[in-house]
């Protein structure tokens, strides 16, 4: 036998070495997912049982062979709206990423095959907010894009003045719907309101949302102080890369999938222009809690704080962790835009707190019943009379 060198027997200790090292480390991945899904399923859990129980219908479905299949619908509420309708809505989405990523219900390569159709049915919505409309969108959004499929829309039984709203607002083409079974034709509603199409980016990309800003310009015409809201816009949409998303083990049952949505509308009769935007992140209070910036402040409530007063502290002082230049008093400057616009109000819904700011002296903190889905920025603007505009 041919004796091993000196020099060849380090190399295959080196490389013994090596390979242990990377099988620990797979290892090491694989508790940590295992890990990091069950506690997401605790978590989830815990907030559905928070919750009224999700509504269902079934019946059946026929095949283009002629075979006949159950088929499941998980009902959305009669108001999509997180203001008014807020636990409903929750037990909407909430079931609906249930279904999706633990049961694996919808069709695509990560999706377990099933003989009954499912479906996420909006035909009993009645009522839609703006805010409704584009957690919605989102939600359907993510599915497609990480589940890898086109969905199809049995949308003919929906209320046509849903279908014109979620059609002015760029739903279906966000979601790249494969197919409908309504005519888009039926939906040509008057709304007395001009839409702004939803738009989604990935990272602080100030292209788009400069382009959100100026369609809105164009729907409610000259409003004044345009740059505070750019800059509260551009803050809000920075809010998911900077705090919304941050870096955690991989694994998990949910897919944390670092996007913003945005849409707007405007009301010329009442001179409001809303804007909204959303992200699917851990939320400000959760991002925010271990943030050393912050400690002396939550230290004056009693356990930390609530969710809403957390979230209330950084509207108020405006601290940042990032240290990147431009991110501090990111909030502040969301606030400052209220302060500009007498009549105005912003709404933030993140983790368990609701916080409604309506000026220096005005700040309402409410605690929801549970959990909300990510971070909600919604700006309730009241503009001037054209003749006031600057």
């Amino acid at each position: 036998m041919k004796r091993l060198t000196p020099r060849y027997r380090r190399w295959l200790v080196a490389r013994a070495y090596s390979v242990a090292q990377r099988r620990s480390r797979a290892n090491s991945f694989r508790v940590a997912d295992i890990a990091a899904r069950q506690e997401d399923l605790i978590d989830l859990k815990r907030r559905l049982s928070a919750l009224p129980q999700p509504q269902y219908s079934s019946g059946e479905w026929i095949n283009p062979k002629g075979k006949k299949f159950e088929r499941v619908s998980l009902l959305a509420p009669t108001e999509l709206s997180i203001s008014s309708n807020y636990s409903e809505c929750m037990a909407f989405v909430e079931e609906l990423r249930r279904t999706t990523f633990v049961d694996g219900r919808y069709s695509g390569p990560y999706a377990r095959k099933k003989q009954a159709r499912f479906i996420a049915d909006l035909a009993p919505v009645e009522g839609m907010s703006l805010d409704g409309a584009l957690i919605i969108a989102a939600e359907f959004d993510r599915i497609r894009r990480v589940r890898h499929f086109r969905p199809s829309m049995d949308d003919a039984k929906w209320q046509p003045a849903i279908r014109g709203a979620l059609e002015a607002l760029g739903f279906y083409n966000l979601i790249e719907v494969s197919s409908r079974t309504a005519s888009p034709e039926d939906d040509e509603y008057d709304f007395g309101l001009s839409f702004v199409p939803l738009v989604s980016g990935h990272q602080v990309e100030t292209a788009k949302a400069k382009q959100l800003l100026d369609a809105l310009k164009g729907a409610a015409g000259d409003a004044p102080n345009y740059r505070p809201m750019y800059d509260g816009l551009i803050e809000a949409i920075g809010n998911v890369r900077a705090h919304a998303y941050p870096v955690k083990p991989r694994g998990g049952l949910f897919p944390h999938f670092p996007q913003w949505w945005a849409a707007g509308a405007f009301d010329p009769k009442q001179r409001r222009l809303h804007v909204s935007v959303y992200d699917q992140g851990f939320g400000i209070p959760r991002t925010i809690r271990d943030k050393t910036a912050y400690a002396p402040l939550f230290a004056l409530f009693t356990g930390g704080g609530t969710d809403a007063e957390r979230i209330a502290v950084a509207l108020e002082y405006g601290k940042t962790s990032t240290g990147d230049a431009g991110r501090g008093n990111g909030l502040w400057r969301m606030a400052k835009l209220i302060d500009e616009c007498p009549g105005s109000q912003v709404r933030i819904y993140s983790g368990r707190g609701m916080v409604s700011y309506l000026g220096p002296t005005n700040c309402d903190k409410s605690i929801l019943p549970s959990e909300f889905c990510g971070t909600l920025v919604h700006w309730d603007l009241k503009l001037p009379e054209p003749d006031m505009e600057e």
